[in-house]
């Protein structure tokens, strides 16, 4: 199953918590590798990472991490 490159703006979930919205920042390339990166933001407080980060918790993975479809066939981000 191909799945398309996120976009920015575009609001996805975890399969872990469908509850949890994250929002897509931009995709950024990684200067050392190349590799394209998602860096996105969740849109709830992140507390277990500290009060600092809970206010504006960004996050960042590999396109290819971000897209990955689980053994159990759900995509690990699905788009809102």
């Amino acid at each position: 199953m191909t799945r398309i490159i996120p976009k920015t703006w575009e609001r996805y979930t975890h399969y872990k918590n469908s509850d949890k919205e994250y929002e897509i920042v931009c995709i950024a390339k990684d200067k050392e590798t190349l590799q394209d990166l998602v860096v996105y933001r969740a849109l709830y407080p992140v507390r277990d990472l500290g009060e600092d980060f809970a206010k504006d918790p960004v996050f960042v993975r590999t396109v290819e991490d971000f897209m990955t479809i689980l053994s159990d066939g759900r995509e690990r981000f699905k788009k809102v």
